[in-house]
């Protein structure tokens, strides 16, 4: 049974972001295309990859290491059975060259009930995808900022997300993982792969460069770029899943190496000569800065001067935990001491699978991006020595009860 395209431009949510409208303003082309001006590691969306140059958003191979064959070893982990029929959502999939290639490879591999949505903000996009794929792809598309998601909560079999975080702030950032993690369905898998960095004071400088740069491209000033687009460090995200709620299945660097470089830029944006001379100059700039420093910031120049930042992209593979048998909480075996206390952060490791530094915020006030579910319990201490915390046997099921419920709710 093939799926009809649906473009929902009756859906669409919070399309004030002017920032991101006047951003996909400037963009040439969209991802699929990316790497059609050239085949050097100084043209955009080309990559180094296994000693060759790839198509780095298109290339089948890439996309099967890092997206397909990890949902593959999910399904069978799970011993789903290949017939039944299963939603999967790229989230900001932009004119769907991931998800129609991840439904080729999975059908390859006897998967053929699999349904495919695409929800990207930019209609350019779409348009796009929807020129490009015919009536046998199972596939729906919907226009929708990504924060604020057109699909139910626990509904999801399998997510994917491919270069979309670093298009938000870091408040966003939360937002956005957050209704990823909330439209899963229990047990289910999320594949994600961003442009980051290798630790968060790389991100500020990632950060600057790009806020000065694509201030050329839009007309915006850095500020409100910077405001817009952070690129996370790896260290960042890895705080952020666990503190939702995310199983860390698979992670680390992509093998893929990016050479980003000012003829890349003209190959993805238009621009006036005097744009592409400033972008020039950003370049020299940061290379003169950084050049002996590549621990902190990897820049390399070749022999035709040449300027290229080399960038690695993270991934992640996530699985959302299973709904929670709150009677299994009292079969738990637990070292109590005399009082009945037990550690903390063995209760958070446990049964609620995060690091007692990020289940601590629930458990008292003094973390006001949190709410204190620990109020009229009996724990002992604080998130600001959540080594030392304890909490009353009496009071785990409570706890974690409200824990695990205001995740599911929020």
């Amino acid at each position: 049974m093939g799926l009809f395209f649906i473009l929902n431009l009756s859906y669409i949510l919070h399309m004030e972001n002017n920032f991101t409208k006047n951003f996909e303003n400037t963009v040439k082309t969209s991802y699929s295309e990316f790497g059609k001006e050239g085949k050097e590691l100084k043209n955009w969306g080309i990559a180094k990859y296994k000693g060759k140059p790839i198509e780095f958003y298109s290339d089948p191979t890439f996309i099967k290491e890092y997206f397909s064959d990890p949902i593959l070893d999910h399904l069978k982990e799970k011993k789903i059975d290949p017939s039944k029929t299963l939603e999967l959502v790229d989230f900001g999939g932009g004119d769907g060259v991931l998800i129609s290639t991840l439904l080729k490879q999975l059908k390859d591999e006897d998967y053929n009930n699999i349904h495919g949505l695409n929800i990207d903000y930019t209609l350019k996009n779409l348009e796009k995808m929807k020129q490009s794929f015919t009536g046998e792809d199972k596939i729906n598309m919907v226009q929708a900022d990504i924060t604020e998601l057109p699909i139910k909560n626990n509904s999801v079999d399998i997510a994917t997300s491919r270069h979309v975080i670093q298009y938000f702030g870091k408040k966003d950032q939360i937002q956005f993982l957050r209704n990823i993690f909330d439209s899963l369905k229990s047990e289910s898998f999320f594949a994600m792969k961003w442009p980051g960095a290798n630790n968060p004071e790389q991100s500020q400088i990632l950060t600057d460069f790009y806020a000065k740069t694509f201030a050329i491209c839009t007309g915006e000033s850095s500020e409100k770029v910077a405001e817009n687009k952070y690129f996370t460090s790896y260290q960042e995200v890895e705080k952020i899943v666990k503190d939702i709620g995310f199983k860390i299945i698979n992670s680390g660097k992509c093998s893929a190496e990016l050479g980003i470089t000012a003829e890349g830029f003209f190959d993805r944006f238009n621009l006036t000569d005097e744009q592409k001379k400033d972008i020039k100059n950003i370049f020299e700039n940061f290379y003169e800065q950084y050049k002996d420093h590549s621990d902190v910031f990897e820049m390399t120049k070749d022999e035709n001067d040449t300027i290229y930042i080399i960038q690695h992209h993270n991934y992640m593979h996530l699985e959302k935990g299973p709904k929670f048998n709150f009677v299994e909480i009292e079969e738990k075996q637990f070292n109590y001491d005399d009082q009945g206390f037990v550690e903390f952060g063995s209760v958070a490791m446990s049964l609620l699978e995060q690091q007692a530094q990020y289940a601590s915020r629930y458990a008292d006030d003094l973390d006001n991006d949190y709410p204190n579910l620990g109020e009229g319990l009996n724990i002992k201490g604080g998130c600001d020595n959540y080594r030392d915390m304890k909490i009353h046997k009496d009071d785990i099921v409570e706890f974690v009860k409200k824990v695990r419920e205001y995740k599911e709710n929020r």
